[in-house]
């Protein structure tokens, strides 16, 4: 059986950090339809996968 490695889920700071943007860019982004989902571990923890986000950049 293959194993993936999976890479780190990132916060929207740290998304923010890497793409030189602020958060209400960011938002902005996450408005936009086909954006990847926030993968939430409860209210107030949200996660986003960076290569998704990265991707859905890309596409745009």
């Amino acid at each position: 059986m293959k194993i993936q490695k999976r890479q780190p889920l990132s916060t929207v700071a740290e998304i923010c950090e890497y793409l030189h943007i602020g958060k209400t860019t960011f938002y902005r982004l996450a408005a936009t339809p086909g954006f990847p989902d926030a993968i939430r571990f409860n209210q107030r923890v949200v996660r986003y996968d960076l290569a998704k986000v990265l991707d859905f950049i890309k596409s745009a």
